[in-house]
Formats: structure tokens, C-alpha cells, sequence
């Protein structure tokens, strides 16, 4: 589902802003719900683990160029770093994975292609090849910068964790039933792959717990369920100037509940 919608018998009386369907025609940088991504492929490559410790003193300098982060966070463990969003502690974490095994983790979750979901109007967004990528792009691609994913995307994503590591085809149909109310057809769901390993995907899970508990997410927390997501803010990029904006930005949360049993996907 996406909001805000419209009536399509009148469609005349909305902009035309409102015809399209977001969650697949538009492509927004994922700022630092990608962070979930570059965590899970971290771990699964074993480039870091749950008791590695990072400091954060409000910035850091990657070949050359100097990232930012709101916020001196100081020492945390891998947990910190995803509940408090930390950009710095993210960097040092992604910086350590191979170039080529990055991008291919990043396909293997789904962005850069069609999801095949059959409904008009969807585009790929943009993941470059690392032969494209510039000497910050590992850098910048940790904390959701320098790629484009549509909300579909994203959310297929994400839900890869919440089905212990398996991606999975997204559908709009169940089933089609005749005017007596019998199933003349079932759609059944259909794995695309394992992206992560199920332990991989367990111990993401719990991170994503404590983002909601009290992280950044405590927003999102629900009265007698577990929640398990990830916030993001991404700077609008400025084509005028060829910077990101210092003022503009899109908002996100990505997240699926229960997070012990996971039923529903929500961004």
C-alpha cells in the first residue's frame, strides 16, 4: 500500500504527483537504513563481530575526505553503532569489506534490478559497478550514499532479514477466486535466494530490536510487540551546486513487527 493515495474513478481532481506509484516509479538515496545492509554483509564476511568496539569523535577522514556525524558518540560495539546511527562507526565497519564483495552483496539483496512485480512503470535505481566507484565511494556507500533504491527495493530488502536471510519474490496477489468463492488459483510465495545466513539474519534482528527500545527508532515502539526496524535521513543531493544540501532531506523508516515472528513489513 501507498500513502498518500488517490481515487482512480476521479482521477482528474488529483495532481498528477498522486497517479504514480511511488513504491516502484520514484528512487530515493537510502541514506542510513542502508546501514542495515552494510551491517548484515559485514558480519556474514566476517569482518567484524557483536564485541568489536569503534569510537566516534564526531567525524573521520577516508582517503582524504573528512565525513561527518551529528554527534561525538564516543566508544560503542557494533550494537551502538547501528542504534545510534553512528555515520563513523558505519564507516569503519563497511571500509573493511573488499570493494567487488560489497557490490555483489548489495545485488544480492535486490537493488540496482527489477523485482519483477509486475506493475507498471517500475525502474532499476542505481548501483554502480566498482569499476565506476571513486576512492570514497566504499565510504559513502556504507551510510546509504551514492546509490538510488525505490521503496519497494528497500523494503524487499530489509524483509530478506526478517525471513532469516531469505529474499523473497514480492507479490499483490494471493489468490483469484470465481464468484462462488472458490480458489481457482493460489500464488504461492517464492524464495529468490538466501542473501545472509539465518544466524547472520537472527543476530541483525536483535541490533534492530534495540534501534526501536531505545535508539532512534523509539518512535516506532508498539505496546505489547517487539518491533525491529531502522531510521534514516538522507541530505537531498543539490544538482545546482553538485553537493548534498545542507537543509533538505528525506525521512524513513524501515522496520517489520513482530520482530520475533515477523508478519508485517512497513517503510
Amino acid at each position: 500500500a501507498v500513502k498518500p493515495s488517490y481515487d482512480p474513478n476521479y482521477f482528474n481532481q488529483y495532481s498528477r504527483d498522486f497517479w504514480r506509484n511511488r513504491a516502484v516509479t520514484d528512487a530515493y538515496e537510502p541514506g542510513s537504513t542502508f546501514k542495515v545492509i552494510t551491517i548484515a554483509t559485514a558480519m556474514e564476511e566476517r569482518v567484524v563481530n557483536l564485541n568489536d568496539q569503534f569510537y566516534c569523535e564526531g567525524w573521520t577522514k577516508y582517503n582524504g575526505t573528512v565525513f561527518h556525524d551529528i554527534h561525538q558518540h564516543g566508544s560503542q560495539d557494533l550494537t551502538d553503532i547501528v542504534k545510534n546511527s553512528c555515520n563513523i562507526g558505519v564507516i569503519q565497519t563497511g571500509t573493511r569489506l573488499d570493494e567487488k564483495v560489497f557490490e555483489k552483496s548489495i545485488r544480492r539483496f535486490g537493488f540496482g534490478a527489477l523485482t519483477e512485480i509486475n506493475l507498471p512503470g517500475e525502474i532499476n535505481g542505481l548501483v554502480r559497478s566498482t569499476k565506476d566507484w571513486s576512492r570514497i565511494s566504499l565510504a559513502s556507500l556504507s551510510i546509504g550514499q551514492e546509490i538510488s533504491v525505490t521503496p519497494l527495493q528497500l523494503i524487499m530488502a530489509v524483509s530478506a532479514i526478517a525471513n532469516r536471510g531469505t529474499l523473497m519474490n514480492p507479490m499483490i496477489v494471493k489468490e483469484i477466486l470465481d464468484s462462488a468463492q472458490n480458489k481457482i488459483k493460489i500464488f504461492k510465495p517464492k524464495p529468490v535466494r538466501q542473501v545472509v545466513s539465518v544466524d547472520t539474519a537472527l543476530t541483525m534482528t536483535k541490533i534492530l530490536e534495540q534501534v526501536v527500545n531505545d535508539g532512534t527508532g523509539t518512535r516506532a515502539k508498539l505496546a505489547g510487540y517487539q518491533v525491529a526496524g531502522k531510521t534514516g535521513t538522507a541530505q537531498k543531493f543539490d544538482f545546482s551546486t553538485g553537493k548534498y544540501s545542507e537543509d533538505k532531506y528525506s525521512s524513513f523508516f524501515v522496520g517489520y513487527v513482530p520482530a520475533e515472528n515477523p508478519k508485517i513489513s512497513i517503510l
